[in-house]
């Protein structure tokens, strides 16, 4: 996560970011704490800072993307940090259990069992 180098140019005070968001397809795994607390901590940018992780499949990050900003101009907050964390090496499709995954009304979709095995 490039946190720590978007701190160092712009040389952030801690506690200068309100919240941050990432959107993260599959929470689970290496990926299941919250990634956007985590990361900007790491990056020195606060210790008691909320972070928001959003599992919206493929709009995770767009999603995130969008929800912050409104804040920003309702005077929520100042400063906030958005965007998208995923290493799909590390997770596999459906790791989740997600909705396609787990719905047997997909099963049409695709080969249930196969692509998706249920566990």
């Amino acid at each position: 996560m490039p946190l720590e180098p978007l701190n160092e140019r712009n040389n952030l005070s801690e506690g200068a970011v309100d919240e941050a968001m990432l959107g993260v397809v599959d929470p689970t795994g290496e990926a299941g704490p919250d990634v956007a607390r985590l990361a900007a901590q790491k990056a020195g940018l606060s210790k008691s800072m909320p972070g928001v992780q959003i599992n919206r499949f493929c709009a995770s990050e767009l999603d995130a993307a969008n929800s912050l900003p409104p804040q920003s101009l309702s005077s929520k907050h100042e400063l906030v940090i958005d965007g998208g964390a995923e290493t799909a090496s590390l997770v596999g499709m459906g790791a989740s259990s997600g909705a396609l995954a787990m719905d047997p009304s997909g099963c049409h979709l695709i080969s249930c069992g196969t692509a998706f095995p249920l566990i």
